[in-house]
């Protein structure tokens, strides 16, 4: 058996759950010495330990703030902004109809800063709030049927644990921890290798280690075993395809880890070193304002950082932390992250940034991005994905994960293969300048390649689409603005925009190759029927101006060019054969020129 830290560092050789069961012993012996003295009603109840495991009270919570005691004495939760009557009296466990406010209010999470608070009066008030959710609840016949599915039950589990440490003796908490170790262990009802799955693990490995239940710490431990090597991979990415679910899922798998070192006598699986891994991941996914890239269902920034390691670097915007070696990051996952540099020649807030997708077919919290490309220059976001808007079925969130959505090449009213693989085919980098180029088959007979040259001394992008169809489609190339640009002027080229400080302009060109005729060009923002021009953020959905460049033909050779500068900037671009099958373009920014070789067989950007 695995050997315990004392308070003074030295190793026992109690059980694995030795040391939580002391703790629910010591929480009795206090009732018993507050029950002769006269101060407490009820000999369940006691005093909370000054410190429960992280990976039972406080667990995947951000409702402690929200619920002081004092306004759940009162009679009042909150679940993210809503107001919830829970007392006097038994609460309706169906008082709402939102799924997400639903799954809040059914994990008792809630009610933890009661147990926590340390006055007997609060853990007597907790006792009462989870003994009316059993009544309600039972898993046979429960008030709300949501309440007993995958992540709602992983979520109580660490609550009820948190509660049994310091009331061991309360016959319906016993039974709803008895209930939740029985369906938790139930592989019919595992939600599986995603975070999900692994919040059921801890509710599973915190119910089982406070009861001392050894074979529920063992399920626990072999299907995190199982799930470590799928849900992260050998650099750290997750199979989430979103990245602020990176960092939850390694919040995650740090509170097992935990669990493990104090619930199990195995060793700790060796697949925990790819968890370690995860920061660097993350930190090449936060832009330089030290928010995540808004891929998949992402939105904010980071949150828990870890202590000293890269993400921690780019979340305090390079005050804290240690910066990754590189400026960019290829990730086999299907991520293409560059910047500038890391905030060590110029302010943090003052590299650029960019990003491509690619690599397997939409998953989990993924959206349908690939080959879709990102900019962020001059301080803030500018060439943006979709954003989240929440989890409300309809068609905001369905446009929102489609291929329309994202910078990137579609046919409109074609049959988008959402589970088509990207490859990433050729890459190369200097000191000034990435280029990248990926390929895929997105729908039936058509083969779609997207090449992407951006350089960080000047800030531009060129995105060369080489696409090929069985028959003559029509070829829509979008590119989605951040919701703060506003369109300020056009030519038959391209259209200009503008942030709303008018501190940076943005232009977007499409770029005909020598003897094809030029694309259309419209326009958009806030469109519903259908959707088109949107962006996802803090839960609603913004109006965004959206750019389409459109072909037709049995093969597309579309070129993009997107330039941040100052508003008022010279800027100017042509274009001119330099051989058969090579064309050159110059781009000119205030003076400084780039001249750039496009190969019109492969789509390849040579800089000269």
């Amino acid at each position: 058996m695995r050997g315990l830290v004392t308070m003074t560092g030295r190793r026992t050789t109690a059980s694995p759950s030795s040391r939580l069961l002391a703790r629910g012993a010591g929480a009795v012996a206090v009732a018993v010495a507050l029950i002769l003295a006269g101060g407490l009603l009820s000999p369940a109840a006691s005093a909370a330990p000054a410190d429960p495991p992280s990976w039972t009270c406080g667990f995947s919570n951000g409702l402690e703030r929200e619920n002081p005691p004092a306004q759940l004495r009162a009679g009042i939760a909150s679940l993210f902004g809503v107001k919830v009557k829970v007392g006097p009296g038994p609460i309706d466990w169906m008082q709402f109809d939102n799924f997400t406010t639903r799954l809040y209010l059914q994990s008792l999470k809630w009610v933890e800063p009661l147990i926590t608070s340390g006055n007997p009066d609060d853990l007597l008030l907790a006792q009462r709030f989870v003994d009316d959710w059993a009544r309600a609840n039972p898993p046979s016949n429960p008030a709300d049927d949501y309440g007993w599915t995958e992540h709602a039950v992983g979520m109580r589990a660490t609550t009820l644990a948190c509660m049994r440490v310091s009331i061991s003796d309360d016959p319906l908490l016993n039974t709803a921890i008895a209930d939740h170790i029985v369906w938790l262990k139930d592989p019919a009802r595992y939600a599986g290798k995603w975070n999900h799955g692994l919040v059921q693990d801890v509710g599973l490995i915190a119910a089982a280690c406070v009861v001392g239940d050894d074979s529920g710490v063992a399920v626990a431990r072999q299907r995190t075993v199982e799930a470590l090597p799928v849900v992260v991979d050998q650099q750290g990415a997750t199979n989430e395809q979103a990245p602020g679910y990176a960092g939850y899922v390694y919040y995650i798998l740090n509170e097992m880890r935990a669990a493990l070192t104090e619930c199990s006598s195995a060793p700790i699986p060796a697949d925990f070193a790819r968890v370690d891994l995860m920061p660097l991941f993350m930190a090449h996914a936060v832009r330089p304002d030290g928010r995540w890239e808004t891929l998949g269902d992402t939105s904010g920034g980071p949150s828990r950082t870890g202590i000293g390691t890269p993400l921690e670097y780019a979340a305090s915007l390079g005050a804290r932390g240690t910066p990754p070696k590189s400026r960019f990051g290829v990730f086999s996952a299907g991520y293409v992250f560059a910047r500038s540099g890391w905030g060590t020649k110029r302010p943090f807030t003052a590299e650029s940034f960019w990003s491509l997708r690619f690599g397997p077919g939409r998953i989990i919290h993924g959206h349908n991005d690939h080959t879709a490309v990102t900019t962020f220059a001059r301080g803030r976001p500018l060439l943006v994905d979709s954003g989240f808007s929440g989890y409300g079925s309809g068609a905001l969130r369905d446009y929102l994960r489609s291929p329309s959505a994202h910078n990137m090449t579609v046919i409109p009213g074609g049959r988008y293969r959402w589970d088509a693989f990207t490859s990433l085919v050729e890459e190369r980098s200097t000191a000034n300048d990435e280029t990248f180029s990926v390929v895929d088959v997105p729908y039936s007979g058509v083969t779609r390649k997207r090449t992407v040259f951006a350089a960080h001394d000047i800030p531009l992008t060129l995105v060369v689409d080489r696409s090929t169809a069985s028959r003559s489609q029509t070829w829509d190339q979008l590119w989605h603005m951040h919701p703060d640009l506003r369109r300020v002027g056009g030519s038959a080229y391209g259209a200009r925009f503008q942030t709303s400080n008018n501190v940076t302009a943005l232009s977007i060109s499409s770029i005909p190759w020598p003897g094809r005729a030029r694309a259309g060009i419209t326009t958009v923002s806030g469109l519903l029927n259908p959707h088109m021009g949107w962006f996802g953020e803090g839960g609603a959905a913004r109006p965004a101006p959206v750019t389409r460049f459109r072909t037709t033909g049995s093969d597309q050779l579309q070129i993009a060019l997107s330039i941040a500068s100052r508003p008022g900037a010279k800027v100017s671009w042509s274009m001119a054969p330099y051989g058969r099958t090579v064309s050159k373009l110059t781009v000119r920014i205030d003076g400084k020129a780039v001249v750039l070789l496009i190969s019109s067989g492969s789509g390849w950007i040579t800089r000269l």
